[in-house]
């Protein structure tokens, strides 16, 4: 079906975030005269398409999925969204209301300069991005414990034993780490619930020589949500260290 498919719309099955990607911003490679001649999604490299409005747009609609299934409100999760964003992407006037769609267009816009070689968003293919992104996680709920700050593609398991110490004063914490650090934090905290302790972690994938440091919520008896500031792959040889990207937290996060 997946070839077929392709052969026939030129769309990937959506079967993951990536190729959901790639899908939106081909259509929009379709429709917006200022990207014609540019090369298609699956040509572009993935440090480059994790830059595309397109990725930015699902990120945010992923923060609110996950924080709408954990019954907070609609203005609430706009609110968070908007006060982690407005920290390292820009502020700007907000009105008091939005549905999803109008808040995205507002704070597509406001972001256009972030990503290089891409025009803004219309409203039409926000609203149509809006529309697939929510079909998608309605197939693929997010995984409510797992963030991956280097990419919004991919995503960690990350068990309750991978924590490590409490985070007694977060405020301390924020001051005696790096920027990078502090970023994956403070995206972290959007996700917080009364009640909800941080912790650091250290996560080694059984069976692999990956290891991850992060940060996590503990909420009750189990990890609500998870962010990965780095990791290493050990082998035998030299340690294999990520990809340039990867280490600058150029994600955007949510």
């Amino acid at each position: 079906m997946g070839i077929f498919q392709y052969w026939l719309t030129g769309e990937r099955d959506e079967t993951n975030k990536e190729s959901l990607v790639i899908n939106l911003y081909n259509r929009r490679r379709k429709v917006d005269p200022s990207c014609k001649n540019v090369p298609r999604g699956e040509k572009i490299p993935m440090g480059s398409l994790m830059t595309l409005p397109e990725c930015v747009l699902l990120e945010m609609i992923e923060a609110y999925t996950v924080l709408m299934s954990w019954r907070i409100s609609h203005e609430e999760a706009l609110a968070r969204i908007e006060t982690y964003r407005a920290q390292y992407y820009g502020a700007g006037i907000t009105r008091k209301s939005y549905d999803l769609v109008g808040y995205l267009v507002y704070r597509l816009s406001l972001e256009n300069g972030e990503w290089p070689r891409s025009a803004n968003l219309s409203e039409s293919l926000i609203r149509d991005g809006v529309e697939r992104c929510q079909c998608f996680f309605g197939k693929f709920p997010p995984a409510s414990n797992t963030i991956c700050s280097w990419s919004p593609f991919e995503a960690i398991d990350v068990p309750r034993a991978s924590l490590l110490t409490p985070v007694e004063d977060l405020d301390s914490e924020r001051h005696a780490v790096g920027p990078h650090e502090r970023k994956c934090i403070d995206r972290l905290q959007m996700f917080y619930m009364t009640g909800d302790h941080n912790w650091r972690l250290f996560h080694n994938i059984k069976g692999a020589q990956w290891v991850y440091r992060g940060y996590a919520l503990f909420r009750g008896d189990a990890i609500a949500k998870a962010v990965a500031v780095s990791e290493t792959h050990y082998t035998f040889g030299p340690i294999e260290q990520p990809p340039a990207w990867a280490n600058r937290g150029t994600s955007r996060q949510i």
